[in-house]
């Protein structure tokens, strides 16, 4: 059986981080009809990963509204379902379905985990306008994918005084600190993100999870593409501990 380490620690740091302080974890399905405009709300200090994103297959993409934290956003999401890491917007978030009423309405169902205290944070990046991320010193920002993977946004890199401009920002980039993201886009659009520490030296086959209470996610694949978890353990709130990952027959 071959191991990949990379994509296993990845996967392990992603959850433990979402799930970070949170054993407080729900799994739900929302649902908006052709009919009227439904609203999903995220509240403050938690965030929805979105794994899977149904409409009919007749219809290109539908429209959504997202008050983002103050700010007025109208995306168009399209039929998905997520592979290696979820959509994820965090709150306080209202997403309406369709953005208005009469508007692109069709029927969207929308499978997701709600997680309480979580790291996850979200950027605005209002159309035509920039906004700017901060990574400091000792951290590295993790992007999650896009809901809108079609119309990504666009940063300008800056570490010292070096700068590279007009990089796509799709989902699954990461940016070690100290650096400056500036990112913007030409219609309204988001940036889900999560900070992580730089891994300390530990001994081998070793791994340092943070401190709290978190979930640690073993994923399963068959091709090293597509993964799916198929063990959950949640931890305690020891303030240090290290986890390693034995195979037996």
């Amino acid at each position: 059986m071959k191991f990949n380490q990379q994509a296993f620690l990845g996967a392990v740091i992603f959850f433990a981080v979402a799930f970070a302080s949170s054993p407080d974890v729900q799994a739900e399905i929302f649902i908006g009809s052709n009919t009227s405009v439904n609203t999903l709300t995220v509240a403050s200090n938690e965030a929805i990963l979105i794994s899977s994103i149904k409409i009919p297959l007749d219809v290109d993409g539908i429209q959504f509204h997202l008050d983002l934290n103050g700010t007025n956003l109208t995306n168009t999401t399209y039929d998905i379902k997520t592979y290696g890491q979820p959509r994820a917007v965090a709150g306080p978030a209202t997403l309406s379905f369709p953005s208005n009423s009469g508007t692109n309405s069709v029927p969207v169902c929308l499978c997701f985990q709600r997680i309480h205290g979580t790291s996850i944070r979200s950027l605005a990046i209002p159309a035509n306008t920039t906004n700017t991320l901060q990574v400091p010193t000792g951290m590295t920002c993790h992007i999650l994918q896009q809901i809108d993977e079609f119309d990504p946004p666009l940063a300008s890199i800056q570490v010292n005084s070096n700068t590279v401009s007009g990089l796509f920002i799709g989902g699954g980039e990461e940016f070690s600190g100290p650096a400056t993201l500036t990112i913007g886009s030409q219609h309204d659009n988001f940036v889900s993100y999560y900070l992580t520490d730089d891994s300390v030296n530990v001994p081998n086959g070793v791994l340092q999870g943070p401190t709290g209470s978190f979930v640690i996610t073993v994923e399963k694949s068959t091709d090293l593409i597509h993964w799916s978890p198929v063990i959950f353990q949640p931890t305690g709130n020891d303030q240090s501990a290290f986890y390693r990952l034995n195979f037996s027959h």
